[in-house]
C-alpha cells in the first residue's frame, strides 16, 4: 500500500522535473518587436523603415494619471537589396529584433512603379517571420513622417490609422483596407485588379495645445493588373468604386445644387448586380445598385420622391466617371472585368489576350439602375 502510494507521488514529479518547459526563451523586455514597417526606392537603394512600439504603453492603465507622449522609436536602412537595408538595421540593433508581431507594410510610390516590385514582395512573403495578415497601404509621403504621427490623447501608436483601418472605414467607406494575403490574391490574378489604399499626411483639421497636429489620412487608391502597376487615383476619381462594393459599410452623398449643398445622405449596406452582354467582339456590362439610405442634412424644402430621384441620378454619375477614370490609365476601377472571366471565362481569355489586354471600351458601360431606400428621415419631417 506505501509503495502504491509513493508511486502516484513521485510519478507526477518526475514528469515535472523532466519538462523542457520554455527554458530558452527570451524575456519581453529583452526584445523589439515590430509593428510597423515601410520599403522605399531611393537613389538606386532600397531604404527599410522600422516602427517599433513602447510595449510599456500599450498595456491598460489602472489608476488615473497625466499622459505622456508616446515616443516613436524608427531605424532605417539601406542596402541594394531589401535583406541587405536589413541587415544595416541588425548592426546597431541594441536588443533582438522580432517580426512576427508585424501588423503594417508600407510601400512608397517609387518603390510600387518600379519593375522588381514582384520579386521584392515575394522576398518579404518568403521571410518566415513576417504574417500574411498585414495591412499593407501605398503612399507618397515620407514613410518616417507616417510612422512619426501619434494618436489622439498620446495613446500608444498601436490605435493609429496605420493599424486600425476599419475604425476609420466604418464611419466612411472608400477604399476597402486590404491584407497582405488579400492583395497578393489579386495582384497575381489575371482577371483582377488589386487595389490598396494610399496614405498620406493631413495637417490641418487636427489641434492639441492651441497648435496643428499632423494625423494619417487615406487619400485615394493604388491599382496594380498582372503583376503590374496601373497608376494612383485620387478620392475624387473613385468615387463609384464603394458602390459596387459589398464591403462599404457607410458613406457620405452630398446633393449639391448651384454650388450650394441641399442635403446630405448616408448610404449604406450596397447589393449590387452585374449583368454581362457579350456581343461578337465586344462586351457591355449592365450594373443595377440597391441601397439603403438616411437623410443627415436638409437645406431646402423638397419632397422624399425629389431626394431620392436626385441622389440616384447622383450614385450613378459617380459610377460612370470612376468607370471612365479607370479606362484613361487601362485600369478596371469597377472590377466589371472579374464577372465576365467567372462567367465566360474562355471568352474572357480570347478577348483579352489571356488578361494582358482590357476588354473594356468607353461604352462597354451599358446601363447603370440605382435603388435607394429612404429609410429614415431624422427627427425633423420636412419631406413627404
Amino acid at each position: 500500500m506505501r509503495g502504491r502510494i509513493m508511486r502516484f507521488v513521485c510519478l507526477p514529479l518526475f514528469f515535472i522535473v523532466t519538462l523542457t518547459g520554455c527554458w530558452d526563451a527570451d524575456a519581453i523586455e529583452l526584445l523589439d518587436y515590430v509593428k510597423t514597417f515601410g520599403v522605399d526606392y531611393v537613389d538606386d537603394q532600397y531604404v527599410v523603415y522600422v516602427q517599433l512600439p513602447n510595449m510599456s504603453t500599450v498595456a491598460k492603465k489602472e489608476s488615473p494619471g497625466p499622459e505622456t507622449p508616446a515616443k516613436a522609436w524608427i531605424a532605417s536602412g539601406k542596402g541594394r537589396s531589401v535583406n541587405e537595408a536589413i541587415g544595416q538595421i541588425y548592426r546597431s540593433a541594441p536588443k533582438k529584433i522580432v517580426w512576427g508581431h508585424s501588423t503594417v507594410l508600407i510601400l512608397s510610390e517609387r518603390l510600387m512603379q518600379r519593375p522588381d516590385l514582384a520579386s521584392i514582395l515575394e522576398d518579404l512573403n518568403r521571410f518566415r517571420e513576417l504574417r500574411y495578415t498585414m495591412w499593407i497601404y501605398g503612399s507618397s509621403a515620407s514613410i518616417p513622417e507616417l510612422l512619426s504621427v501619434s494618436p489622439t490623447f498620446e495613446a500608444s501608436r498601436l490605435y493609429t490609422i496605420l493599424q486600425n483601418p476599419m475604425d476609420n472605414y466604418k464611419m466612411n467607406s472608400i477604399v476597402q483596407p486590404l491584407k497582405l494575403h488579400d492583395f497578393m490574391n489579386d495582384y497575381h490574378d489575371k482577371a483582377r485588379w488589386a487595389i490598396i489604399p494610399a496614405l498620406t499626411m493631413e495637417s490641418e483639421i487636427w489641434k492639441a495645445g492651441g497648435k496643428t497636429h499632423a494625423m494619417q489620412a487615406f487619400a485615394g487608391a493604388y491599382a496594380f493588373h498582372q503583376e503590374q502597376y496601373s497608376g494612383f487615383f485620387p478620392d475624387a476619381q473613385i468615387k463609384g468604386m464603394r458602390w459596387l462594393d459589398r464591403h462599404t459599410v457607410t458613406s457620405t452623398l452630398r446633393l449639391v445644387e448651384d454650388g450650394k449643398t441641399t442635403a446630405v445622405l448616408k448610404l449604406k449596406k450596397p447589393r449590387y448586380k452585374v449583368v454581362t452582354k457579350p456581343q461578337g467582339e465586344r462586351v457591355t456590362f449592365d450594373v443595377e445598385v440597391n441601397m439603403d439610405a438616411t437623410l443627415v442634412e436638409l437645406h431646402v424644402p423638397v419632397t422624399s420622391q425629389q431626394i431620392m430621384e436626385r441622389a440616384q441620378k447622383l450614385v450613378a454619375e459617380e459610377i460612370r466617371s470612376t468607370y471612365l477614370a479607370g479606362l484613361k490609365s487601362n485600369t478596371d476601377l469597377l472590377l466589371l472585368s472579374q464577372h465576365l472571366y467567372r462567367k465566360e471565362p474562355k471568352l474572357y481569355n480570347k478577348l483579352t489576350n489571356d488578361g494582358k489586354t482590357l476588354v473594356l471600351t468607353p461604352d462597354s458601360l451599358g446601363q447603370v439602375k440605382v435603388n435607394l431606400d429612404l429609410e429614415y428621415l431624422g427627427k425633423y419631417k420636412f419631406v413627404k
